[in-house]
């Protein structure tokens, strides 16, 4: 058995030097707007259970201040779907944005969305790559299933928006990369301020679809 620790800023000889571990965020620090009280949230899980998914604005979010996200950033999420709705509701999976509302009216936010499945509800749900502004890429994948997300976006002439999503954490097996890679600047923001997590489509007072996902172990790669 091999012990590992540090000592002044160099390892002793008989140690293995460790990895530090992915820098996952504290969802205990961020902002919750959960009109329903359908949200559980803990220190690395975002959990929103029996969300109606039209009827309200409810977001997790963080206020990293103006500018924070530019071009090239690289954000790391898992994605479980226990409940999916029953008709279209656009959830935010995880999302950059400058405005603070869910996903109908989140302005020109780019993320990754979860939603109903047109062809095998309720076995399977959508996952998207979407700018707010301009339509998306999806693929149908099975509920009950964690799935590992890597959300990447670049601003530019045309701008870009890609979610790779993996079926294991060390993220080696591919399930699909869906890439929009055609999207016109002004679609979208060259820089953005808020990170938000698990939201609901908004408030539309209409039909209320019911969805249950949560997600977990958010890692920023480069902002």
């Amino acid at each position: 058995m091999f012990r590992r620790f540090w000592s002044h800023g160099k390892i002793s000889p008989d140690v293995v030097s460790p990895t530090p571990p992915p820098s996952y965020e504290n969802f205990t620090t961020y902002t919750l707007v959960d009109p329903q009280g359908v949200y559980t949230v803990t220190a690395g899980k975002s959990i929103v259970t029996g969300l109606e998914a039209k009827n309200h604005e409810s977001y997790l979010y963080k206020d990293f201040g103006a500018g924070y996200f530019t071009s090239g950033t690289v954000i790391n999420f898992e994605v479980f779907m226990t409940t999916p709705p029953a008709s279209s509701a656009n959830c935010w999976s995880i999302a950059l944005s400058n405005v603070l509302m869910g996903y109908r009216n989140s302005g020109q936010a780019v993320g990754s969305v979860v939603d109903y499945s047109w062809t095998d509800h309720p076995t399977k749900f959508e996952i998207w790559t979407n700018a707010r502004n301009y339509a998306g890429l999806y693929l149908a994948i099975p509920v009950a299933t964690l799935y590992y997300g890597t959300l990447t976006y670049v601003y530019g002439s045309p701008s870009q928006v890609k979610v790779d999503v993996y079926s294991d954490a060390a993220r080696t097996v591919l399930v699909v990369s869906l890439d929009r890679n055609d999207i016109p600047q002004a679609k979208v923001d060259s820089n953005y301020r808020y990170l938000i997590v698990t939201s609901s489509y908004g408030d539309m007072s209409v039909a209320l679809p019911v969805v249950t996902f949560y997600v977990q172990n958010v890692e920023i790669i480069s902002h």
